[in-house]
This record gives C-alpha cells, sequence and structure tokens, in this order.
C-alpha cells in the first residue's frame, strides 16, 4: 500500500508541476480577456432599473470543452472501466475572444498543454491498471481514475481567476485530489500573482495564520505550531489564491500544511475587512451579481446577506461509483447540512453554481444530468441559517455548439454560468428532431430563471436535405409573412429557432427564413400534417 500510496502522490506532483508549468509559460508568451416542475416560464417584461449596474465590470462569457478516455475490460467477472480519464479545458465565446485577443491566446496555449498532457498521464494510469487488474478476482472494483475539470471563480473585464481541479487514483486508501488556481488579467493575458494583489505580504499572512486558527482550531493545532508561511513569503513555494469578486482566498491542498483528513485548509480574506493590504484595482468595480462554479471539493465563502460576516458554503454529491447515480447532495452552509436528495432526484452528473443574484439573495443552482443527457435544474435559496427545499424545472445549461468550428471534428462542449442576468439555458424538446432550444434567461425575484426572448434558438446546427416538395411561407426575423416559398426535393434548410410549440423557422442557404408549422401527433411532430422524416432526410429521434 505504501507503494502505491507514494506512486500516486509522485503522480499527482508531476500533475500539477505539469499544469503550473503551462500558465507559467504561458505569461510570457502572451506578453505581446418560482417555476413548478416542469417547462420553464418565459417572462416579457423586466423594467428594473440597471443604472446602478452601468458602472460594474462586465462578466465575460466562456464554454468548456470536454475529453474522456477508458479501458474497458469485458471478461466472465468483470465488465466495466478499470482506468477512465476525463478533462476540461475552457474556452472564451467567441464574441469575447475578439474583444480580449490576448486572454483568449493564454486559454488556447493553456488548453493545448492540458489536453496533451492528461492523455500522457493517462497512458501511465493506463498501462498500471492493465498489469494490476485481475479477471479471476470476482470482487475487483477498481477503477484507476485521472480527472482534470475547471471552475470558474470570476470572469469580468478585470480578472479571470479559474480553478483547476484534479483527482486521481491508482489504488491505495484514498484517492488524491488538488486545486490549481491561475488568475489572469483580462486585457493583457497575463498571470496576476500574489505581490500583484497583496500590498503587504507581512501582515496578509498574519491575517491568513489567525483565519487558519480560527477555522481549524479543532483540526489542525495538533498538527501545525509555525504558520510563518517562510516558503510563501520567499516564493519558494507560491501561494495559491483566486481573486474572488469580494476578496481573496488562500488555499492549501492535502498535505501541504495539514494532513489528509483535514483536506483542502481555505480562508477568505474579504476586502471590505482587508482594504489596507488588498489592491483597490481589483475589487473597486467588480459586479455585484455573480455566478461561481464550485467542485465537491471546494468550500466557497461570502458574506451570504450582507451583515459582515463571512458564511461558508460546500456542495458535495456523493456517486457510490463511476457507474451509479447520486446517492446524495448535502449542501453545506456555515456547518448546517441539509440532504435535498428525495426519490425524484436522479442524476449521474452534478455542476454546481452558486449565484449571488441582483436582489442581494444567494442560491445554488444544481444542473442534474440523467439517462440519455435528460437535464434539469435544482433551485436551492441559501441563507445563513442552511438551505431551502430544492425547487426542480426542467433543462439545462445551453451547450453552445455554435461555437465550434465543426470542420475540426467533434467536442464535447459544455456551457458555464458566469452572469446571473444572462444564463443561456436549454430544454430538450423533439421539434425538429431530437434537439436542444435555448434561451437567454436571468434570476428572476424568486431565484427561478425568467427570459425576455420571443424565441427559442437551436443549440446544434440541424442541417436537412429535402426529399419532397411543398409549399411554405417566407417569414421576416419579427415573424411577418413576406414570401412563398416552394421546398424542393435537395434543398438545405438549417434550425434557427422556434417557439418550442406551434412553428419551426429555418434558414435558406440565402439567408431567407422559411417557417414550418408544426402540430403535436403521438410521434413524431408534424409538419404541415405530414411526418418530418417524409419530408427531410436523416431527421434522428432519441430514445
Amino acid at each position: 500500500m505504501k507503494r502505491r500510496v507514494l506512486a500516486l502522490l509522485l503522480t499527482i506532483v508531476m500533475i500539477m508541476s505539469v499544469f503550473t508549468a503551462c500558465s507559467k509559460a504561458d505569461k510570457t508568451a502572451d506578453n505581446t480577456g418560482n417555476t413548478s416542475n416542469g417547462q420553464q416560464s418565459d417572462v416579457t417584461d423586466d423594467n428594473e432599473d440597471d443604472n446602478n449596474e452601468a458602472e460594474e465590470l462586465s462578466i465575460l462569457k466562456l464554454y468548456k470543452e470536454k475529453g474522456s478516455d477508458g479501458e474497458y475490460k469485458y471478461t466472465e467477472t468483470y465488465s466495466g472501466y478499470i482506468a477512465y480519464m476525463e478533462y476540461e479545458v475552457l474556452h472564451l465565446n467567441p464574441e469575447d475572444a475578439e474583444k480580449y485577443p490576448a486572454l483568449n491566446e493564454t486559454l488556447e496555449n493553456l488548453a493545448d498543454g492540458v489536453i496533451a498532457n492528461v492523455k500522457s498521464i493517462f497512458e501511465d494510469t493506463k498501462e498500471a491498471a492493465i498489469n494490476d487488474f485481475d479477471p479471476d478476482n470476482t470482487d475487483y472494483s477498481m477503477v484507476y481514475t485521472i480527472k482534470e475539470n475547471y471552475h470558474v471563480r470570476r470572469a469580468d473585464e478585470s480578472v479571470l481567476a479559474i480553478a483547476q481541479q484534479y483527482e486521481a487514483y491508482s489504488g491505495g486508501a484514498h484517492s488524491y485530489y488538488a486545486t490549481l488556481p491561475d488568475n489572469y488579467d483580462t486585457k493583457t493575458g497575463e498571470l496576476i500573482e500574489f505581490t500583484d494583489v497583496v500590498k503587504d505580504l507581512d501582515k496578509a499572512y498574519e491575517r491568513i495564520a489567525e483565519a487558519i486558527k480560527k477555522k481549524y482550531a479543532d483540526s489542525i493545532d495538533m498538527f501545525i505550531s509555525d504558520l510563518s508561511f517562510k516558503e510563501q513569503k520567499n516564493n519558494e513555494v507560491p501561494q495559491l489564491f483566486m481573486i474572488d469578486y469580494d476578496g481573496i482566498t488562500v488555499l492549501f491542498n492535502p498535505y501541504d500544511i495539514a494532513p489528509y483528513s483535514v483536506g483542502q485548509v481555505t480562508v477568505k480574506l474579504s476586502f471590505e475587512d482587508n482594504k489596507d493590504i488588498l489592491d483597490e484595482k481589483y475589487f473597486a468595480n467588480a459586479p455585484t451579481s455573480y455566478a461561481v462554479e464550485i467542485s465537491p471539493f471546494d468550500e466557497y465563502t461570502m458574506d451570504i446577506d450582507d451583515d459582515g460576516e463571512l458564511d461558508t458554503i460546500k456542495i458535495s454529491p456523493i456517486f457510490p461509483t463511476l457507474y451509479e447515480a447520486a446517492i446524495s447532495v448535502p449542501v453545506i452552509v456555515n456547518g448546517q447540512e441539509k440532504d435535498i436528495k428525495d426519490d425524484s432526484l436522479y442524476t449521474f452528473i452534478i455542476n454546481s453554481f452558486l449565484i449571488k443574484a441582483p436582489t442581494g439573495k444567494v442560491y445554488a443552482y444544481l444542473e442534474c444530468i440523467e439517462l440519455n443527457d435528460y437535464a434539469n435544474i435544482n433551485i436551492v435559496e441559501i441563507t445563513k441559517n442552511g438551505a431551502s427545499d430544492r425547487v426542480e424545472i426542467d433543462g439545462g445549461i445551453s451547450d453552445p455548439m455554435y461555437v465550434v468550428d465543426q470542420s475540426a471534428g467533434y467536442k464535447w462542449i459544455q456551457g458555464v454560468i458566469s452572469d446571473p442576468n444572462d444564463m443561456q439555458l436549454a430544454i430538450r424538446r423533439e421539434v425538429f428532431g431530437t434537439c436542444y432550444i435555448s434561451k437567454s434567461y436571468k434570476v428572476g425575484e424568486d431565484g427561478s430563471p425568467v427570459s425576455d426572448d420571443k424565441y427559442y434558438t437551436f443549440d446544434s446546427r440541424l442541417d436537412y436535405t429535402a426529399k419532397k416538395e411543398m409549399s411554405f411561407k417566407i417569414v421576416d426575423e419579427d415573424g411577418n409573412e413576406v414570401g412563398d416559398y416552394d421546398l424542393k426535393v435537395g434543398d438545405h434548410v438549417y434550425a434557427y429557432r422556434t417557439d418550442a410549440a406551434t412553428f419551426v423557422d429555418a434558414k435558406l442557404s440565402d439567408g431567407r427564413i422559411v417557417r414550418f408549422n408544426i402540430t403535436k401527433n403521438e410521434w413524431p411532430y408534424l409538419i404541415d400534417g405530414v411526418e418530418i422524416q417524409e419530408i427531410f432526410e436523416n431527421v434522428i429521434f432519441a430514445g
């Protein structure tokens, strides 16, 4: 067992050094950005006065590119993965990529390095799993894993703070995990160092030590007698930290200053309480309404109700194995735990976002993904005293396939919520084959998403070829009929927008919009009384 633990730690050290090297190298290279259960409700009127928000920094939009690989074994006694790898990398949406070219280049370079290195490391993990696999052991259940995920902690015109979360298991008593955060200047794409944000290191580490001793008094004092942080001060071990919207979070991974049993050690220095040591330029105009993605290992600290006291929030879904649905989703607020699971909550993937709404209230949006990629969002209000009962709505975070150059091949894309005032959420429907359609939403006064959008747009570029001649109407962008169109065999149409109930608008190759009036049959939808498969080739319905 000691051999396995040592090998595991060496692997993690290699992972951490590789990705830190990627990040540091980029700096030099870039010195040259309540609804009830069921369908989401659409709200078309919003008279909020945004004048106070006009001075705040705009929030960036990002998406994730994801990948996975695995070694699968099928024997008389075992069926499943013996080694599994997954990774995520972050990209700016096209609009922000164009606006912040230096940051975009930094992220693209970082992504290339992450993908190459995770795949390389996984080859060693896979080899170890193959060597250790025992097909004669009827109780064999070990899956060697390497997982690398990203979480966006802050994304605005000043700072992009991202946390790279690593988890690995290759035998032994437990897995190991580590968080490696990086903070980038949005305009230059350069790394922001701890000393760029903190003006007085001695005072900062005094306060960090005090906060650690206070927060971890019951678990860390017996192991730590000296919290001088000499190595960090001398930059022998760069301080891991994240620039939040309201301060900085300083973190230490397992084994850094405490045993594995303590977990990650994280403390928050709020800007409000530390204006004398934190540089004002990173916080003065920071957005007051924002969304933050957190990992199951992560604890987020914020002032929930603006009473001047910091609160801690942790959401840690529990999945028994790689193949099983969540059995528990505890939401822990200031040590008060509430399990939001019930018989109707069934999910294999949970993406957790904390949202500070324009109203000042705090919500957890839990995107739960089931079999066949069905998704719903569970909404929980967070107060100082704990979490409310969940409200479930149909849909999930939009996966904006339109951002991907299809000529580059298939990519698994996942959207990110970073702005509570502009969340692209999607629902799954069968209006034009099985498809995902989305709108832009904002967090409403009760915490549920509301939209001013008139139409849903299609997340994927559905390109259908006609095989039947029919007559339809041409409409303008406002939906007004402006002419007739005779669909001919071989014509291409591209899914554009829909109301999800009575029509689908598609674009022709010349940009004109043709309207298909749809009616719901038992299966499938009909276009002018004709089944869609009779009109177009290669229409796919899932399920």
